[in-house]
């Protein structure tokens, strides 16, 4: 599932394939009811699949929303009262973050958490672009500037402390729109780093206060190849549990990048990939690797 954030729409692509899945909203795009009501496709900026359950949130519409994929009914689950940026779904809470709120909802009661939205977590996340809650859902982090901050969340009322318990310089770069944590290890975040035109695994050490090592992927801009990717302004990230993937939105490409999880590219979804150029290389680099083509030729 793929969001198109100015032009207000999801689209649904089949992965083996490439393929749009033109049976999904009206000729392949679902707009839900448009910029109100219950459902409304707004500028969306993050979308989480979550129990059968597409989540997504509507930017301009300051709502969360989420579509059942079976029954394909859409309903708000929250609404943010601000411009909703962020969020992420762990252990059947909801977190969301924006400049005036910090929304949480327990979605196994269908209730609204009341957390306290001050001190460190509102200096810091009030102008963060990007969040994500670890595995465990022991660890609330936030991206502001170069600067990623941690925030332990009670066990008891699933709420993010108020006081950073710590922070650390991740390398990143001043604006990244997507971060996501590994979802089976809870040293390990994934960014996209906006102006550097780059996918990064940053792992932490022990103490969550500094980067024990890093892998980074993707230049700028255009062409590349699944060898050698591009990215042009690169904005959310988000994870397939399933498949063990990491997808990345690359903005001015209009498409989506997957990586496994040590960021080893495995292919383009939309736009272009690759020049001709490019594309003319890599597949006369096949052709003369392939043995079962190049056995027994000379090629002087």
């Amino acid at each position: 599932y793929i969001s198109q954030y100015y032009t207000y729409g999801i689209k649904k692509f089949s992965y083996s394939n490439n393929t749009l899945d033109v049976n999904f909203g009206s000729s392949g795009t679902y707009r839900g009811t448009s910029s109100g009501g219950a459902c409304p496709v707004y500028y969306p900026k993050d979308m989480q699949v979550h129990n059968g359950y597409l989540y997504f949130n509507s930017y301009y519409s300051r709502k969360i929303a989420r579509y059942n994929l079976s029954t394909k009914k859409c309903e708000t689950v929250v609404s943010t009262g601000s411009y909703p940026y962020a969020f992420q779904i762990r252990n059947n809470i909801l977190y969301s973050l924006d400049r005036s709120f910090l929304k949480v909802r327990n979605l196994s009661s269908n209730k609204d958490l009341s957390c306290a939205f001050s001190g460190d977590l509102r200096n810091y996340g009030r102008y963060a672009y990007a969040m994500t809650v670890d595995q465990s859902g022991n660890n609330f982090y936030l991206k502001r500037s170069s600067t990623t901050y941690r925030f332990a969340i009670d066990t008891n009322t699933k709420c993010p402390g108020t006081a950073r318990a710590s922070s650390f310089s991740d390398g990143v770069g001043s604006t990244s729109y997507g971060m996501v944590a590994h979802p089976t290890d809870d040293s390990i975040i994934y960014y996209s780093n906006y102006y550097g035109h780059r996918i990064e695994k940053v792992t932490m050490n022990t103490a969550r206060n500094g980067v024990a090592s890093r892998v980074t992927k993707g230049s700028c801009c255009r062409g590349g190849s699944i060898s050698n990717p591009r990215f042009y302004y690169p904005r959310n990230i988000a994870i397939d549990v399933t498949n063990n993937r990491v997808g990345v939105a690359d903005y001015y490409n209009n498409g989506v990048k997957i990586f496994d999880f040590n960021l080893t590219m495995l292919k383009h979804i939309g736009g272009s990939v690759s020049t001709r150029m490019t594309g003319a290389h890599e597949a006369i680099k096949a052709i003369v690797t392939d043995s079962s083509l190049t056995s027994g030729v000379n090629f002087g």
